[in-house]
């Protein structure tokens, strides 16, 4: 009888560790028929590529079981990676393709039936000059490889490095404009390649390059202002750098570096919409945001708050505004105002939309309107 147990609990053992692993067991499940690594077989190395390529690697697979195995899904753990092709090839018949468009079952695959995955790997979406460890699962309606990790090692190498990879300036406000910068290195250790100079923009941006030799390292900031008075929303802008060549030799090559911004008007509420938590029945609630000059040195008062509610009977009068400078002793005048709702008990069952009118003593922006919403259970 002990021994009877011990085999059941060796059993139930062994289905766990298959449930939850990649790994296939030796003869079962879908097995990769032809490794470049025995030892790692849903691994294989694309080596070191100029980046921006796209690099593909196909495995071959055999369904090694007795019962058909459906591929239920594919995915990939980052953009960089996809499944090119996926297909199978039974006995006697054409060749047969996944079915993407499903939500579930995207391939049958027969016992004894051969299956080839091509996943492609895209330099332009991963960091470049660090080893990338791109990971595509796949999950299987087979119990003993019902998940398996398909790995494939690249390395996009670029003769400079740029951080952050692309300048994200954020909101910038539309009277003043705003900057971000990049810091640009050597890609390669010992690389001799070299930036020039900055030789394309357009008339939104104004680009500005400065060079330090510091610890044997040539280092470049880049420096991306983008002007005041554009239109409002965002902006993507491209500041071209010519470069040298590996050798150091030359002006022929080039560097792109993508700019990011948000025009917003120089004072803002945030966030752009105000949400109630879920209010009870005879409760009270509050939502808080922040008005604030972006402009640097800008100051402003904030005189009132009012609210203008829509629905059944005047919502209107259910609520309450306050506000405080988040300077304390700042006096009358403040870059920022901490701005809250108070919801009085006694709001109607139901939804509640409102606009929360902030008036303030800037010229420019007299009053500014924020949504708000809410549900009173």
């Amino acid at each position: 009888m002990k021994f009877a147990a011990v085999e059941v609990l060796l059993v139930a053992v062994v289905g766990l560790f298959a449930a939850c692993g990649p790994v296939s067991v030796t003869g079962t499940g879908l097995v990769v028929t032809n490794p470049t690594d025995p030892a790692r077989p849903f691994f294989h190395d694309l080596g070191t590529v100029r980046r921006g390529e796209k690099r593909e690697h196909t495995f071959e697979l055999e369904n090694r079981s007795s019962e058909e195995v459906t591929i239920l899904s594919v995915q990939g753990r980052c953009a960089c990676t996809k499944v090119r092709v996926l297909r199978c090839f039974p006995a006697g018949g054409p060749p047969i393709d996944a079915n993407f468009e499903a939500d579930e079952e995207l391939l049958r695959v027969p016992p004894g039936t051969r299956v080839e995955m091509t996943i492609r790997v895209d330099t332009t979406k991963i960091r470049a000059n660090v080893d990338k460890l791109a990971v595509m699962r796949a999950r299987t309606s087979s119990s003993r490889t019902p998940f398996l990790d398909f790995e494939l090692h690249i390395k996009g190498e670029a003769p400079f490095l740029v951080d952050p990879d692309e300048i994200r300036i954020g909101n910038i406000p539309r009277s003043h404009g705003g900057a971000g910068q990049a810091t640009i290195m050597t890609g390669v250790v010992g690389g001799q390649a070299m930036i020039v100079d900055v030789i394309e923009h357009s008339e939104r941006v104004e680009p500005t390059l400065e060079y330090l030799f510091l610890n044997d390292e040539h280092i470049w900031t880049l420096t991306a202002r983008i002007t005041e008075n554009q239109e409002l929303g965002p902006i993507r802008e491209v500041v071209t750098l010519s470069t040298t060549d590996a050798n150091g030799q030359g002006n022929g090559g080039r560097l792109a570096v993508v700019v990011w911004a948000n025009v917003v008007e120089d004072v803002v509420f945030e966030p752009r919409r105000l949400q109630f938590a879920p209010i009870g029945a005879g409760e009270a609630g509050t939502v808080t945001g922040r008005l604030r000059a972006l402009v640097p040195g800008m100051s402003f008062r904030l005189l009132r708050g009012e609210v203008e509610g829509e629905g059944e009977g005047d919502l209107a009068k259910h609520f309450d505004v306050r506000f405080e400078s988040v300077i304390r002793g700042g006096g009358e005048r403040s870059f920022e105002w901490r701005v809250t709702v108070d919801a009085r008990p006694g709001l109607p069952a139901g939804r509640f939309d409102g606009i929360l009118r902030l008036f303030t003593d800037d010229a420019q922006h007299p009053e500014i309107r924020v949504s708000f919403s809410g549900v009173v259970r």
